[in-house]
């Protein structure tokens, strides 16, 4: 898949977890932390902001933004009807943005205190600046969910980590196992090669394993393959027997007569 269909599909089917990819590219370290999910009153919260970035630098104040991530026109029209949800979290914040597909909102429906982060094809458009909000005093319990969340994260990324290692680690075993079969079967076949070309050469379809055994001793004994001049030793040998037998044959002969 090429990146220009890539982007195609993204530009027509966002989601919340690519959006939300896109805000933790934007806002990253070392000038931001950034924080999913943040509720505003540690474990007991019900109202939760998609994102919440604190920016690290002294000259910028240590600001913190929260983000609204839409990616329905249906899920934002309901967001609209119930203004009072996003409260709890926005009131602890400078800056708020609404961060969706422009085909999800009209600008001018969007609270005027909230800035627009227009995603298209992958990327994050400041399309209306935040104005600067007068935010309440975070609390303790506040900070404790956010560290919370980054500790959740960490450790589905350790999860994730782990669980992609464990994955390379029975792929590359199943590689070790899947060669070493086809070493194993290609030595088997070879050797039932060797076996039916020893068949096939003493005539016999089948050999039992004591009678292969047995000649074979008896051969190597007799040293006939060891050198060539073991085989010319026999061979004169049997020469010699067969004048032997020829001689006898004519004495008997002689003496029947």
């Amino acid at each position: 898949m090429t990146t220009q269909i890539i982007q195609t599909e993204l530009a027509e089917k966002p989601t919340t977890p690519i959006v939300m990819a896109a805000l933790r590219e934007r806002y990253c370290a070392p000038e931001f932390a950034f924080f999913e999910e943040v509720g505003d009153a540690g474990s007991s919260s019900r109202v939760y902001a998609d994102g919440v970035a604190i920016n690290m630098w002294a000259s910028r104040g240590y600001s913190i933004t929260g983000f609204e991530v839409k990616v329905s026109r249906s899920d934002w029209l309901r967001e609209l009807k119930q203004p009072e949800k996003s409260e709890p979290v926005l009131t602890k914040c400078d800056y708020w943005f609404l961060v969706a597909p422009d085909d999800v909102f009209v600008p001018d429906e969007v609270p005027p205190s909230w800035g627009i982060l227009s995603f298209k094809d992958g990327k994050l458009r400041e399309k209306r600046k935040a104005p600067k909000l007068e935010p309440k005093a975070i609390t303790r319990a506040f900070v404790a969910q956010m560290f919370r969340r980054a500790h959740e994260k960490e450790e589905r990324d350790i999860s994730g980590r782990v669980q992609r290692a464990l994955a390379d680690d029975r792929a590359a075993m199943e590689r070790r196992i899947e060669e070493r079969v086809k070493q194993q079967t290609r030595q088997l076949r070879e050797e039932a090669a060797k076996w039916e070309k020893v068949c096939s050469a003493v005539g016999e379809q089948w050999i039992h394993d004591e009678t292969l055994i047995a000649a074979i001793k008896v051969v190597m004994k007799s040293g006939v393959v060891g050198t060539y001049s073991g085989l010319e030793s026999l061979l004169r040998s049997a020469r010699g027997i067969t004048k032997s037998l020829e001689q006898y044959a004519d004495i008997f002969a002689v003496q029947r007569d």
